[in-house]
């Protein structure tokens, strides 16, 4: 059996603890990508049914609102990324946010996973820390008897 040192298991928590902090802001960067293409696909379906004057939020939280006249809504532009942006109809709009949307759970999924993994091994780490820990304050505590 390998020995390991105390300075080598905490370098590996630290490490883990970085890798995990990583992880849930990647996740939450995803979970914010895939409810914005879930307001966007909700902007396709209430631009279908729009007739007349309408109030649409410039921004996130409604700050400010534009209120519109009549929509074409027969064409919209999707972001392709990279700052790109295509004409195309609802439809084939909704199929390109749908198959992103997709790939973003597949990727959400994924980190998650690993999430759980660097989660487990640094648990793992620390309570072997804290076994030492443990085990030093009881030694020492020996000595002084």
């Amino acid at each position: 059996m390998a020995q390991v040192s105390v300075e080598d298991l905490l370098a590996q928590a630290s490490a883990l603890r970085n890798n995990i902090d990583y992880l849930q802001r990647l996740a939450n960067d995803v979970a914010d990508a895939l409810a914005s293409i879930a307001s966007a696909k909700e902007a396709i379906n209430a631009l279908k049914n729009m007739s007349g004057d309408t109030l649409i939020a410039a921004d996130k939280r409604g700050n400010l609102m534009l209120k519109l006249g009549s929509i074409d809504s027969s064409k919209v532009l999707v972001h392709l990324g990279l700052n790109y942006y295509a004409e195309v109809t609802s439809e084939k709009a909704e199929d390109i946010l749908t198959k992103r949307e997709q790939e973003l759970k597949a990727a959400l999924e994924r980190i998650n996973n690993e999430l759980a993994k660097n989660v487990q091994a640094y648990n793992e780490i620390t309570s072997i820390l804290q076994s030492i820990e443990e085990e030093a304050r009881r030694a020492a505590a020996q000595q002084r008897r």
